[in-house]
């Protein structure tokens, strides 16, 4: 496993082409009580403006997924994506995404991950890149985090099978044998509200989140 690192250089040209960045708009954000991606910051930008602005930084084509519209003026330029079914979680969703890809690799990215970066992305998508035919995954002391993940395009048959199986967990829609793992932190390191890939979920997520906000 690899600790993620932040550098300074940004995703080349030829990198980005390689990638379509496909970012989760859907979900009822039941444990926040209300659309948390429209949730707004004092600057007037909307929660999911950031993870947007990073994966259009990181990725030559973009995709939003699970909504045709947002109140983002970055999302507002990708490319409106249906889920695979419906209403059916991030699994589907993925599915919808891998559909309508048309470059080798897919990044896959929750819209509630406000902390996150196009460096963060870099690190990352150059990780995936030395495993061509293996699922990236983010890893932290809690476990998988599935909703920043790195796909193969190739892998798309293996995905279906395994939800026309059944599966409907996003973390077990690859098997072992073509998995990889990123840690984000070093061995004994305790998580903290700056995490670049924690999740805004509950009301108390969204009042620390703007209690250290900077524009």
């Amino acid at each position: 496993m690899t600790q993620m690192r932040s550098t300074s250089n940004p995703t080349t040209g030829d990198q980005q082409r390689l990638w379509t960045g496909a970012l989760l708009s859907g979900g009822a954000s039941k444990r926040m009580g209300q659309d948390k991606l429209v949730l707004q910051f004092p600057d007037g930008t909307f929660l999911l403006d950031r993870p947007a602005r990073a994966l259009q930084e990181s990725c030559g084509t973009c995709l939003l997924v699970g909504s045709e519209s947002r109140s983002s003026t970055v999302a507002a330029e990708f490319l409106a994506t249906p889920d695979f079914i419906s209403g059916e979680g991030p699994l589907s969703a993925l599915l919808g995404a891998m559909t309508v890809c048309q470059t080798p690799w897919l990044l896959l990215l929750g819209g509630d991950m406000p902390s996150i970066t196009s460096n963060h992305l870099t690190d990352f998508q150059r990780r995936a890149e030395k495993f061509p035919d293996h699922v990236l995954m983010a890893e932290s002391p809690n476990g998988l985090e599935p909703l920043c993940s790195a796909w193969p395009a190739a892998l798309f048959p293996h995905v279906k099978a395994r939800w026309e199986s059944g599966t409907r967990a996003l973390r077990d829609a690859v098997s072992a044998e073509f998995l990889q793992t990123y840690r984000i932190y070093s061995e004994g390191q305790v998580p903290t509200m700056n995490d670049p890939f924690r999740n805004i979920n509950h009301p108390g997520d969204w009042e620390t989140l703007l209690a250290e906000w900077k524009p």
